[in-house]
């Protein structure tokens, strides 16, 4: 009797897990941009060199112009560990200083106080990233292979 209660519980916990992993963290955000473009509340988790970004996420990534969109329509106010983005119709997200993860010591660098963020657009040997520090944010060639966080759009 007590191993068909422990089958049955672990059964359960099973698809628990199954469930609670396959839940979506992150949702779709309406800041309201003349695009249409919907940001995601979140990260993925992770960082991704440029190559391993485009073949998972595509044409999810965000584009050079829709960074630039975000900039431009949005108002942007660090607090202390990244920026809370405000959409024109008053919808936020916010980006953490994730830094960026270094392989060539296997870890993270520059947590809270940069943050770096794929684009979809290659730049030569680069691709362009979305950079920022609690100064200022701005867009920058970096090397393909570095490990950088990755927000994802959904465009309309």
């Amino acid at each position: 009797m007590m191993r068909k209660s422990t089958s049955v519980t672990f059964a359960l916990l099973f698809l628990f897990s199954l469930l609670a992993f396959s839940c979506d963290y992150s949702k779709p955000v309406d800041l309201g941009l003349p695009s249409g473009t919907l940001w995601m509340s979140s990260n993925e988790r992770g960082y991704y060199n440029y190559e391993n970004a485009i073949k998972k996420f595509g044409d999810n990534m965000p584009t050079y112009d829709q960074w630039k969109e975000l900039w431009s329509f949005c108002q942007w106010t660090w607090d202390d560990d990244g920026y809370q983005v405000v959409g024109p119709n008053g919808n936020e997200i916010f980006f953490p200083a994730n830094g960026y993860y270094n392989d060539n010591i296997n870890k993270k660098q520059s947590v809270g106080s940069v943050g770096f963020y794929w684009a979809s657009d290659p730049h030569g040997y680069s691709s362009w990233a979305h950079c920022f520090d609690l100064k200022e944010r701005w867009m920058d060639p970096i090397n393909n292979y570095h490990n950088l966080s990755v927000r994802l759009v959904i465009n309309n």
